[in-house]
């Protein structure tokens, strides 16, 4: 039978009765190396109904909370068998016993922002010069970090630097050029209601930069993938 799978988490892990798959099903561990897949059995996938995403979610708290790390893993992966499953684990073991390792203790805010002078994708997109016809090797540099999402705006890096002593780690994403900017941190469990003052602080002397936080979640952002 086809498994869901919902967590990567450390291999003593202990499944809780009160943990239960979108589908009510029971869940249990598949193990592999120093870390154990949290799976349910399945027929067919879940669709991505907002109700359901909401269930997952809310699961992928209450192992967060129950557990000192974990890995959610992304909405309705299936994966055909438990054999299959354990060689897609094997590949990355290591790294994921890496990132529980990171993980352990913490918990995931998420900060997105567009600093003042930055435009919207299609303006952006529609006035972007050719990489070759940038005047110098440090303007195309800088042109590619504004498109990888890397902060440039500097009282967005002051911001940074005033929760830089409570984050453990970070991740820079964008989707596309002209999006705002996204930075996942990572941060000792409790302490998102100091983040979110630093957060609010700085908005409010800086209100063109739009700038929002949000959290705790669980370290969604923070682990490798099962593919």
């Amino acid at each position: 039978m086809a498994l869901c799978v919902y967590a990567v988490v450390p291999r003593a892990t202990r499944v809780k009765r009160s943990w239960r798959g979108l589908r009510a099903e029971p869940l249990r561990l598949i193990t592999s190396g120093p870390v154990a897949v949290l799976v349910g059995a399945t027929v067919k996938p879940p669709k991505p109904y907002r109700a359901n995403l909401e269930r997952h979610d809310a699961l992928m708290r209450q192992i967060a909370s129950d557990v000192t790390a974990m890995l959610p893993a992304r909405f309705a992966l299936i994966v055909e068998d438990v054999h299959r499953l354990r060689a897609l684990v094997e590949m990355s073991a290591g790294a994921f016993h890496d990132a529980l390792r990171l993980v352990a203790g913490c918990e995931q805010m998420t900060l997105r922002m567009r600093a003042p002078h930055e435009r919207p994708a299609v303006q952006q997109a529609s006035t972007r010069r050719p990489a070759a016809s940038r005047r110098s090797g440090t303007d195309y540099l800088l042109a590619r970090a504004r498109e990888f999402g890397i902060p440039q705006d500097a009282d967005v890096k002051d911001l940074l630097r005033h929760l830089s002593s409570m984050v453990h780690a970070e991740r820079i994403g964008r989707a596309h050029p002209g999006d705002p900017s996204t930075i996942y941190h990572l941060i000792e469990r409790g302490r998102s209601s100091d983040y979110l003052a630093i957060v609010r602080e700085f908005t409010a002397h800086h209100p063109s930069n739009r700038v929002a936080a949000s959290g705790p979640f669980p370290p969604y952002a923070f682990g490798p993938s099962i593919s």
